[in-house]
């Protein structure tokens, strides 16, 4: 059984420590970003 590991917009970073011991065959990452957390700020 796969764990979903989700990370939204302002979770966005390299640094993310549960990323760390992440395992390809065992995990899946779901990123997101809200229309509203991407235009209310211009940071991309």
């Amino acid at each position: 059984m796969k764990t979903i590991r989700l990370i939204l917009g302002d979770q966005l970073d390299f640094g993310i420590s549960f990323l760390k011991d992440i395992k390809p065959q065992e995990d899946l990452i779901l990123m997101a970003e809200l229309n509203e957390e991407a235009t209310y700020v211009k940071h991309h």
